[in-house]
């Protein structure tokens, strides 16, 4: 049976578990089987929908077990309403409403609460286990199992089966896991669009408020040169004000244009810590008059980064800026350096680390950071932190920020160029 699989009606009423073998466990040398698997596997594999996922995985379901049929099914958490269903087998059931919950009463409730396969041998005897939507599939033997649970959506794979072997169960087992694999892939690539969407959005928002007041300001002085008769002195005037605003409006343009330059020209050898040097000489007043500490724990055998100097300058000193700013009664600043393995092997990372002794970052003011145009305590001008992580990815590295209670750090990832020493 496979692993965490419970029969019910087997014998006495009741639910009761029975002796297991991995979930994952070695599927038998079938070819047949194991080409159709596959089959399934590589058309879920580019898919990043979830319906479309379901869908495909409603049509090769028949195909794998035939003479099966029952439902892939998807409630939505908040309403508990089935919000997505595909019927399948040579024979598919009707199609279900969708005010059906799948609650204990009933085995795909069972199922996907208690995460692993449920298995109804027996219709008769497990008929008071069932709920009364899945009455009638239950002339077989009937099995459910989970194939997703979270905050927002759950699944589930419910079929009817004529005696299904273990080998059945297995490849139920392997069914269910390369389907949900997908969901949860559909889930992460939909949450990252509309992470990437709402950014977007505050982003179009922040560079409409920044150009919006100089052109409206410009607007007004242009209304009234064009419309009222003016003294040389308010004519002057007038011209003055519309001349700031636009070079306003050029200074924005000019911070975009930071944002998004390449960092590619000119790339060098560096050495980090002769950059990070020249960055805390160039705020050392600055640090002094703020009552702030330094604090140096830096790895004197640090590779070579390949780098434009004055680019990764510019990045390191928008960071100690903004550990500046969130000490404002002074406090200490604590520059780190090291090296870490890169995930999956390969180049070392050299990894950089500004940490501050500043209060707290609440949550909603970390997901905004880097953001272009978002002014917090920490960047005022909106676009420091920004053109910060936009030069560090731009040298192939990444920038990341944590916060506590103990204060804030930005971490900066860049690939190692060449050995230690």
């Amino acid at each position: 049976m496979v692993q965490g699989t419970t029969v019910i009606g087997a014998g006495a009423a009741g639910v009761s578990p029975v002796s297991a073998v991995a979930l994952d466990g070695r599927l038998p040398e079938d070819a047949a089987r194991l080409a159709k698997l596959a089959a399934l596997a590589l058309a879920l594999t580019p898919l990043l929908d979830a319906e479309r996922a379901l869908d495909v995985a409603a049509e090769h379901l028949g195909a794998l077990l035939p003479g099966a049929r029952g439902y892939l099914l998807v409630w939505e958490c908040e309403t508990q309403h089935l919000v997505y269903q595909a019927p399948f087998g040579l024979l598919p059931p009707a199609r279900l409403p969708p005010d059906l919950v799948p609650d204990s009463r009933s085995l795909c409730g069972r199922a996907i609460v208690d995460g692993a396969p449920y298995v109804a041998r027996s219709a008769a005897a497990a008929h008071d286990q069932l709920a009364p939507w899945e009455w009638p599939l239950a002339e077989a033997a009937l099995i459910a199992a989970p194939l997703a649970a979270g905050p927002e959506l759950r699944a589930a794979l419910l079929l009817a089966a004529q005696a299904p072997a273990e080998d059945d169960l297995r490849l139920i087992g392997a069914v269910c896991a390369a389907v949900g694999g997908t969901l949860a892939r559909a889930r992460a690539h939909r949450t990252a669009q509309h992470e990437r969407l709402a950014g977007m959005g505050r982003l179009t928002a922040a560079i409409a408020h920044e150009v919006n007041n100089p052109l409206q300001a410009i607007s007004n002085s242009l209304h009234l040169l064009l419309n009222r008769s003016l003294s040389d002195d308010k004519r002057d005037r007038y011209l003055s004000m519309a001349q700031k605003e636009v070079e306003l409006l050029i200074d924005v343009v000019r911070r975009m244009l930071d944002f998004s330059r390449p960092a590619r020209d000119g790339m060098r050898p560096i050495s980090v810590h002769a950059a990070l040097e020249s960055v805390l000489l160039a705020t050392a007043e600055q640090l002094h008059t703020r009552g702030i500490a330094v604090e140096r724990a830096w790895d004197e055998r640090l590779p070579r980064v390949s780098g434009v100097a004055s680019h990764l300058k510019q990045a390191f000193l928008n960071l100690v800026l903004a550990a500046v700013a969130a000490m404002p009664e002074g406090g200490r600043l604590a520059v780190r350096t090291s090296v870490a393995p890169r995930e999956g092997g390969g180049v070392e990372l050299v990894v950089i680390e500004i940490a501050d002794s500043g209060a707290r970052l609440p949550e909603d003011e970390l997901r905004t950071l880097f953001e272009p145009f978002q002014q917090h305590r920490r960047d005022t001008s909106g676009m420091g932190l920004a053109v910060s992580y936009s030069i560090i990815a731009q040298h192939g590295g990444r920038l990341s920020v944590t916060s506590s209670d103990d204060g804030t750090t930005f971490r900066v990832e860049l690939p190692a160029l060449g050995a230690r020493g």
